[in-house]
């Protein structure tokens, strides 16, 4: 096992002692009902508007900054955080729901992130914290140094952890042992959101001055900075997304336009939306969404590069992105707290969910063969969870693909 570890790491700029052992994932069964704490001190509270939800997760006592998912056989972990200073783990299968708080946070609960096999999960504070629980909510490490943390993110093959923060610094640690294995310095502002390369061998950081960096993890080096005398973005950075397939393509939204990046060849290889001031970005192959704060969605072919639509979706902010990983559609979060689905081909919004009462902050997405099922989270302090049914209808005229809103069950 550990041989077959050492192989799987030797390709990272990380070293091999940073990967876990296999394991299974912990779950602690209650009855489905249970969505509440076992103390029934936070209530559910209806809304106020018909929701499209199959469930309303455990609420929180303010907005919810923070949510991540994922799926491991017929179970499915999801973690929110919010400015109540609380975590909540909820991890569902077909016939149980378990909800666990993580307390210990003292600001803040800003971002938060599950392992590749479902072992572990992270959240990050305004503490300047970042904690690491395992499946039974159990604290297992608190990974320190840093300033108020903006976001975090799991190594794709190891159990490694890098987030970054406003004093400028973004961190990276062993999260089994708890050991910070590399700090990297160089902005001169907030590093605002930031990510691992598809083949997990880069660290790429954006930051409220301007830049984009991508770092070497493994000596902790710069290997370069994208600024406005490359012909990049003069405005801060507020997002990034590394494309699914090609480690050297990241994209970049910033309060003056969106950019695709070279990280092999250090250059700019198309501008997108200049001008505007974006705030999501997303790839699905040769094409690039981007979201903007007066609530338009643009496809954009990034290889020409040439706009393919200018959608007005919402008269809110666009806040989240989120593509199928094999259908030409995705998910896009606004500010006026509807979900929509896009057909990127014809520019049809193929669905909408509704249900949350105040703007959306954060969304989380798991694809399966025939159905799609959604969290959402936001100013209104519940999470939700909705779901639709996938329905290809080839040869159609308007769009490849109908979705079907499915409140009546889990699955």
């Amino acid at each position: 096992m550990e041989e077959d570890l050492s192989a799987d790491m030797a390709s990272m700029e990380v070293d091999a002692g940073f990967a876990d052992e296999d394991g299974e994932i912990l779950v602690e069964e209650e009855e489905d009902d249970a969505i509440a704490d076992d103390d029934d001190e936070h209530i559910i509270v209806e809304s106020e508007v018909p929701s499209d939800a199959i469930r309303d997760l455990p609420p929180h006592d303010d907005s919810v900054y923070a949510v991540a998912m994922k799926e491991f056989g017929d179970t499915r972990i999801i973690v929110t955080g919010g400015g109540d200073e609380r975590a909540i783990l909820s991890t569902t299968t077909t016939t149980t729901t378990t909800t666990i708080e993580l307390l210990g946070h003292s600001d803040s609960v800003t971002c938060s992130g599950i392992s590749r096999r479902g072992e572990f999960v992270a959240t990050g504070s305004y503490d300047g914290s970042v904690k690491v629980w395992n499946a039974r909510g159990a604290l297992e490490k608190t990974l320190e140094g840093p300033g108020d943390v903006e976001w975090l993110e799991w190594h794709p093959r190891g159990e490694v952890i890098v987030a970054g923060a406003r004093d400028g610094t973004c961190w990276l640690w062993d999260a089994i042992k708890g050991e910070c294995l590399r700090v990297f310095v160089g902005h001169d502002g907030a590093v605002t959101c930031g990510l691992f390369t598809s083949d997990g061998n880069l660290v790429v950081t954006g930051s409220s001055d301007g830049t984009v960096r991508a770092w070497g993890p493994k000596k902790g080096v710069c290997r370069h900075s994208f600024a406005s005398a490359a012909g990049f973005t003069r405005g801060p950075v507020v997002a990034l997304h590394a494309h699914p397939t090609d480690p050297d393509l990241v994209a970049a939204a910033a309060e003056d336009g969106a950019s695709v990046l070279h990280l092999k060849h250090k250059r700019v290889v198309a501008e997108l939306d200049r001008g505007e001031e974006d705030t999501a970005v997303a790839f699905w192959g040769r094409w690039v969404a981007v979201g903007n704060v007066l609530g338009r969605l643009q496809i954009w072919d990034y290889t020409k590069p040439a706009r393919r639509h200018d959608l007005e979706l919402s008269d809110r902010a666009v806040v989240a992105l989120d593509w199928h990983p094999t259908q030409p559609r995705l998910y896009v979060a606004a500010a006026d707290g509807k979900l929509r689905n896009v057909d990127a081909r014809s520019g049809d919004t193929l669905l909408v969910f509704e249900g949350a009462t105040d703007a959306l902050l954060a969304m989380a997405v798991v694809y399966a063969p025939t159905s799609d099922l959604v969290v959402a989270a936001g100013d209104d302090r519940i999470p939700r969870l909705f779901r639709a049914d996938v329905v290809e209808e080839e040869g159609s005229s308007s769009s490849r693909f109908r979705l079907v809103k499915n409140n009546k069950g889990y699955y």
